[in-house]
């Protein structure tokens, strides 16, 4: 799709001949403009607006990039007629604080035949408008870092009334933009079409946001596998009135997270957690193809693992949290009876393997077969060692375990003086290890084998390691941001 403001004026007839009476894709760029503008005369530098009504009368898509308030007011008697025939429709709003947001005339939300809407910046005049039909497959509102616009927000039941009305849905990214809450009001159950398979929730901007976030989420109704991602930031500052709030919506947390894992049909076989991130997903596999073992929170790292029908990633991002244990265990409202498999961060195993909560917890866990840990986190696995009686053979935690995963933050630690630091510094972890290995392996739990970074191949603790398991260790380039980036930190 070409920008109309990029198009030589001398092309425009040609075009115009050449597609007689066909569809167009129109796009107009705002920073295009902006650089017509700011060009003199002398450069042939002129804005051409002969063909700008042909050419949005013809549109089935149209994308309005870049634009501010003002060149929006420019454009906007483009936009007074109704256009029926629009498929596709983009408007991406470049805000201030003091302009507000768009509110859109009711003529450039007529289509009832949309199929595609993106919106940031900027909200329909309606939320009973047409567009949001059984035609429309693809929906994102955004309106981040806007603090206006809460008397625009769609009410909980007109909300609900569009999931409804949008039965063809396929993929909703809701940012900042979610119904209201109201005590006196009811709020029905947010059904979304079993169509839909992507739903990315983001609140960036304040308390109220977050607790209308979290309160959509508790209500949602996904009653098949889905591909779910929520990013809350919690950044409160030094509002003492929004630290009281926002610690009062941990139970809130609570329930809309195990509400989300409460609406799939089959259980998580894999998680990832952080010390305020979690993942997990439901594949046979654990790794694709392409990737070993991704210790990641990004949803799209794990894009190439077919059979991955269920995904739900979670981040509350707190800002500095360093000395805050307060918060609660967002881990602990995944089922865990039906995990296969859990990664911990450094930040995630500083958190959980340090917590009584989790490791009472992590009793339900009994399919667990595989952990993956940082190697200066092992001494924190001590509790593994723990039996259901002194000289049982059945262990109280994760008695399927047969594989352990040792990780380093910097896969290239590949200097001796590194690796001989790295080594001594890691050096009560490696014991504790070795320990929890040869104790299983004393009450007929051995494990079956140990993969550790290849970055840490040449430590000589691994060779008498591997005669406490069932097989050597093996060594791994486990894929991880700096891999594949060639970053060295």
């Amino acid at each position: 799709m070409h920008d109309y403001f990029a198009i030589p004026r001398s092309l425009l007839p040609v075009i115009f001949k050449r597609t007689r009476n066909a569809p167009l894709s129109l796009s107009l760029d705002g920073h295009t403009l902006d650089v017509l503008r700011s060009r003199t005369v002398e450069d042939g530098a002129v804005v051409h607006f002969d063909f700008l009504h042909p050419s949005v009368s013809r549109a089935e898509e149209l994308r309005l990039l870049s634009f501010t308030m003002k060149t929006f007011q420019k454009f906007e008697r483009w936009f007074q007629t109704p256009r029926h025939n629009l498929r596709r429709l983009t408007i991406d709003m470049v805000t201030r604080e003091q302009d507000g947001f768009l509110v859109l005339p009711e003529a450039l939300c007529s289509s009832r035949v949309l199929t595609y809407l993106e919106l940031d910046g900027c909200l329909p005049e309606r939320w009973t408008s047409p567009i949001f039909s059984s035609y429309l497959t693809h929906l994102i509102l955004r309106l981040s870092w806007i603090h206006d616009g809460a008397d625009y927000m769609p009410t909980a039941v007109q909300f609900a009334d569009i999931l409804a009305a949008t039965n063809s849905l396929e993929s909703l990214e809701l940012e900042d933009v979610f119904p209201k809450v109201d005590p006196e009001a009811s709020y029905p159950p947010m059904v979304v079409p079993d169509t839909l398979h992507s739903l990315v929730l983001l609140s960036l901007n304040g308390i109220t946001r977050k607790h209308q976030c979290l309160s959509f989420m508790a209500r949602l109704r996904a009653l098949h596998d889905i591909h779910f991602e929520a990013l809350i930031f919690d950044h409160t500052g030094a509002n003492a009135d929004d630290v009281v709030i926002a610690r009062e919506l941990d139970p809130l947390v609570i329930t809309a997270v195990c509400n989300m894992y409460r609406q799939q049909p089959g259980l998580p076989r894999h998680a990832i957690i952080d010390q305020q991130a979690l993942l997990t997903f439901n594949s046979r596999s654990s790794r694709s193809p392409e990737r070993a073992w991704p210790l990641s929170l990004e949803p799209d790292t794990f894009a190439d693992i077919p059979d991955a029908t269920s995904l739900l990633a979670f981040n509350f991002d707190a800002g500095d949290v360093e000395e805050d244990r307060s918060r609660p265990l967002y881990a602990l409202s995944v089922p865990l009876h039906g995990l296969e498999t859990i990664s911990w961060t450094r930040e995630g195993a500083r958190v959980y393997l340090e917590s009584n909560d989790w490791w009472r917890a992590s009793r339900e866990a009994r399919g667990i077969d595989r952990i993956s840990v940082h190697v200066g986190d092992c001494a924190l696995l001590l509790p593994l060692t723990e039996r259901v009686a002194e000289n049982a053979t059945a262990f109280i935690i994760f008695p399927k375990l047969k594989t352990m995963h040792i990780r380093v933050e910097d896969p290239y630690t590949v200097d001796d003086t590194e690796l001989n630091a790295l080594q001594d510094a890691c050096a009560e972890n490696l014991a504790a290890l070795h320990a929890i290995i040869r104790l299983r392996k004393e009450h007929g739990a051995q494990l079956d084998s140990l993969v550790v970074d290849e970055a840490l191949e040449r430590w000589a603790i691994w060779s008498a390691i591997s005669a406490d398991l069932s097989n050597p260790v093996t060594f791994c380039a486990f894929d991880s941001y700096m891999r594949s980036t060639g970053t060295h930190i």
